[in-house]
């Protein structure tokens, strides 16, 4: 018998054969193959934590044409270390077997080596060895510091966490297992795949003094969940003041009088709170009903000398009590001349439209500055104007009304709830400035009608969600609500669909289903009276093959004066609850003048509905960029005529400012159909200021001639507060003049109402300004 042992790579291989001489009888001179066995283990090592199992490959060689049974087991496995083959037995033609070895959750790390075997009758045995390391099971220990926090009712307290980690690495869930009613925590972070996490115990102000257990649990995929124990001990609650007043902003005439109301909140506090105020200009008086009071309000009244300051006069009152800290609260007066012949306020109804300049001017007069005052969550700009006509010049940052609709409407038309979404492709797609420059000149009653307007664009909105079926793959629909609208593509979008910028309060849905290719309307669905909440999912479906599904009215549209003009033509409704959205029509443009729209059958009609036909005209070909625009309001859906505008007049703009404040002057002529208003936007493409500046036609009226305007961006450096940074750029500067006109109400855009008709032109030109 001989043995050769070989060693190779990362495999211990032995090789044991059978010789047999020969003797005796002579044999013919010829030797049969000689039997053999090899094994082979791969991989030669492994870790096995505790409670788990690692796998081997075993591969047998068979030599000498030997096909017996050959046998495998494993040898010198120590305590909580077991194995099995699979198979057992390798039989005829079966050379490899899986050898499992596994660790018990009780076995002693460390590192050990059995030998897996094979063996059968008629060869040699073959072995291999294995280094088996066995690991400490991953795991995780946690633990709180302090084990107590002593927290005061109504306060927060602060506690580390701490994990000692055995063979895990993974992000540790923290969580408050079933804490006490009125006590919360929050972890930083959450999931933990360090050592710490920093823990806010929160405890509500309700919550009686005493000693409360908390447990902290951990938690990871793969190992045991672990838990430790915080004692929060609570305090009662000290005693504390808070001031507020009531309104938190108001105005008095010079030698006027009124009254606002000091609303005090106590916390453990019995005594009596004394009242002071502070910060009253000369002439200003404030004066307490009760002082010291125990009223949860108390009233106070202030009055103004007829040579108290004007402007904004921000007061602060103070309240102290026996054994806590004082406690102030502010309001803001804002002291004015007696009432003139126009009272004007000014609103807007965010903090983001908030303008960070306001400026004003009485008649042709010098510009002041106004400061607001903030009253039920509405800023507020009060003035006076004595003359027939007036200014108003404003500075809005990004985030303002205008920046927030995303996308523009023509330059310097006054309102995208003119413009349908279907036209938002052929108008300019730009960033929204970071300074938004507005200057009207108007009467003295238009600008107190329009103040009170700016509130409207900066209505709180809403994200809305809306499920749709009956969209065919060649279809798309049109989805309105509450001035929000979107398109469904049949083979693109997933229903439901979002709808954003949906409008606070009650609203109207109004669907359209409509050719694909064609953008005409074959189907319509409306849904009155909505008042979804934020990020709700509307109660209906919008199925456009369902029985609620209705096809559109239909009639005839001729367009006059079209001039060879490419023709756009759009539906859009409204209803008593505002603007609702779009009701198709023409997709691609053409010259044709016989046109059909779309709208709402009469028995779909509600009181105060009323339908916009809108056409929109491009010239083919221009040096210049201009348009023509005409809506014409309808309740029913009849056969209209809608007869376009004459073009507009190139304007003339030169520049008259200097390098530090860049400033232009616009001039132009207006054909009489445009007679309302007049609008000149000026801005660098892509660049961060916009400057808008508008006249109404009874302002040019009252100072000029309203078939011509002169308009220049008035020089405000010299008044405190004015950012230079809001002046245009050095560069070219795109210049859009818009000459608007409408018979019915309205400031600066009409009124929806039946038969009322809404012309504009505009003309773009560009000049360059050093």
């Amino acid at each position: 018998m001989q043995t050769r042992l070989f060693r190779g790579g990362a495999t211990l291989l032995f090789v044991v054969g059978a010789l047999q001489a020969c003797h005796g009888d002579d044999d013919g001179g010829t030797t049969g193959p000689v039997a053999s066995i090899q094994i082979a283990v791969a991989p030669v090592s492994l870790v096995v934590p505790q409670g788990g199992d690692a796998t081997v490959t075993l591969t047998l060689t068979r030599g000498g044409n030997f096909t017996g049974t050959v046998a495998v087991s494993v040898e010198g496995l120590p305590a909580g270390l077991s194995a099995s083959v699979v198979p057992a037995a390798l039989v005829g033609t079966t050379n490899s077997a899986a050898v499992t070895l596994a660790a018990s959750a009780s076995a002693t790390p460390g590192t050990y080596t059995p030998t897996v075997r094979a063996t059968a009758s008629g060869v040699g045995a073959a072995s291999a060895s294995v280094a088996v390391t066995v690991t400490a099971a991953p795991a995780v220990a946690i633990a709180v510091t302090p084990t107590t926090l002593t927290v005061q009712a109504g306060a927060t307290g602060a506690a580390t966490v701490n994990l000692t980690r055995t063979n895990f690495t993974g992000g540790v869930a923290l969580t408050l297992d079933a804490p006490p009613v009125g006590v919360s925590g929050s972890f930083t972070p959450a999931s933990v795949t360090g050592e710490t996490a920093a823990l806010a115990v929160a405890v509500a102000a309700s919550v009686a003094a005493g000693d409360y257990p908390v447990t902290i649990k951990a938690t990871a995929p793969g190992i045991d969940d672990r838990a430790a124990v915080l004692t929060v001990r609570v305090l009662a609650p000290a005693g504390t003041l808070a001031l507020t007043l009531t309104p938190s902003g108001t105005s008095v005439t010079q030698g006027g009088a009124g009254e606002a109301f000091v609303n005090i909140a106590r916390t453990n506090v019995t005594t009596p709170v004394t009242l002071s105020a502070s910060g009253m200009p000369a002439g200003l008086a404030i004066a307490f009903d009760e002082n010291p009071t125990t009223l949860a309000q108390a009233r106070l009244t202030y009055s103004a000398a007829a040579t108290t300051a004007l402007g904004n006069h921000t007061i602060t009152v103070t309240g102290q009590a026996a054994g806590v800290q004082p406690a102030s609260g502010s309001f803001v007066v804002q002291v004015i001349v007696p009432p003139p012949v126009t009272q004007v306020e000014y609103q807007f109804c965010s903090a983001s439209e908030n303008p960070v300049f306001f400026a004003v001017r009485d008649g042709i007069g010098s510009w002041q500055v106004v400061t607001s005052t903030l009253s039920s969550g509405v800023y507020r700009y009060r003035f006076a104007v004595s003359q027939p006509v007036g200014g108003v010049f404003y500075v809005q940052q990004s985030g303002s009304a205008i920046a927030a609709r995303g996308v523009a409407a023509p330059t310097g038309w006054p309102s995208t709830r003119l413009v349908p979404d279907a036209l938002a492709q052929l108008l300019p797609q730009v960033a929204a400035p970071t300074y938004e420059t507005t200057v009207l000149f108007a009467s003295a009653e238009e600008l107190a009608t329009q103040g009170l307007e700016t509130c409207d664009e900066s209505l709180s909105t809403k994200s809305v969600w809306l499920q749709v079926a009956g969209v065919g793959n060649a279809q798309s629909a049109t989805l309105s609500l509450g001035g929000s609208t979107t398109t469904f593509d049949g083979l693109l979008d997933l229903s439901p669909v979002e709808l954003v910028g949906v409008r606070s309060g009650v609203v109207d849905f109004v669907g359209v289903r409509q050719a694909l290719q064609s953008g005409v309307p074959n189907m319509l669905l409306d849904v009155r009276g909505l008042t979804p909440a934020d990020g709700s999912t509307l109660p209906f479906i919008a199925d456009f093959d369902g029985v609620s599904a209705y096809p559109p009215a239909t009639a005839q549209l001729t367009v006059a004066n079209a001039l060879g003009d490419a023709l756009l033509t759009f539906g859009r409704f409204f209803t008593s609850h505002g603007e609702v959205g779009d009701l198709g029509g023409a997709a691609a443009p053409s010259a044709a003048t016989f046109r059909t729209w779309y709208g709402l059958p009469p028995a779909r009609l509600q009181p105060g509905d009323v339908h916009a036909s809108t056409v929109l005209a491009v010239p083919a070909a221009s040096a210049t960029s201009e348009a023509r625009f005409h809506v014409r309001y309808s309740t029913i859906v009849q056969d209209i005529t809608q007869t376009l505008g004459r073009r507009l007049p190139t304007p003339s703009v030169s520049s008259v400012g200097t390098t530090s404040y860049r400033r232009l002057r616009i001039q132009g002529t207006l054909p009489s159909e445009y007679d309302a208003l007049v609008s000149a936007t000026a801005e660098q493409s892509g660049g961060e200021s916009q400057v808008t500046l508008l006249a109404t036609g009874r302002y040019l009226a009252a100072t000029g001639s309203a078939a011509a305007y002169d308009l220049t961006i008035p020089d405000l450096t010299s008044l405190a507060g004015f950012p230079v940074a809001s002046t245009l750029p050095a560069g070219e500067i795109e210049v859009t003049v818009s000459g608007i006109g409408w018979i019915g109400l309205g400031t600066l855009a009409p009124l929806p109402s039946n038969d009322v008709s809404f012309l504009a032109a505009l003309k773009e030109v560009k000049v360059m300004v050093p």
